[in-house]
């Protein structure tokens, strides 16, 4: 099945197990509330609609990084501590820049 075919929560849960990230990862990569990803996540309910879009690139690009890192997508090596900045260097590192942010600046 096809990404795009797939709702929110199975393609948040692919990236879980394929990635091998947790719940708290999600948090910090979507830059989303806990309770929020985790409602995604498991209860499978979506984001409200202004936040859609961008939660929906932010998945896709965590996509792209897990399917070319073939595995685990943080090393072994980075511990609980450096995950945090870790996760947030590798967003940063990899933005797609094709797709706009939902509200460019003018």
């Amino acid at each position: 099945m096809l990404p795009a075919q797939r709702s929110l929560g199975e393609r948040l849960r692919a990236c879980m197990k394929d990635g091998k990230l947790s719940i708290s990862d999600l948090t910090l990569w979507l830059d989303r509330s806990r309770a929020a990803v985790n409602n995604w996540t498991r209860l499978n309910s979506r984001p409200r609609d202004i936040y859609l879009e961008e939660v929906t690139r932010r998945v896709r690009i965590l996509e792209t990084l897990i399917y070319r890192a073939k595995g685990p997508l943080i090393p072994y090596s980075v511990g609980s501590r450096e995950r945090p900045k870790f996760l947030k260097e590798l967003y940063n590192a990899n933005q797609d820049t094709r797709v706009p942010a939902r509200r460019p600046a003018k």
